[in-house]
């Protein structure tokens, strides 16, 4: 999705701006949901003999 956005704002500089902020608040937000999900799954147990 922000690649895009980033993609519009080339193509229209006069919104390039507001594009590329919200581009930046979409990258944002996913890292933050990304962060999110690996706190609430746990840490990945390691294989191991007793996992096996």
């Amino acid at each position: 999705m922000s690649e895009r956005l980033d993609t519009l704002a080339d193509e229209h500089p006069t919104v390039s701006e507001a594009l590329m902020t919200i581009s930046g608040n979409v990258r944002h937000t996913a890292t933050l949901l990304q962060v999110l999900v690996m706190t609430k799954m746990g840490p990945l147990s390691e294989p191991g003999p007793a996992n096996a």
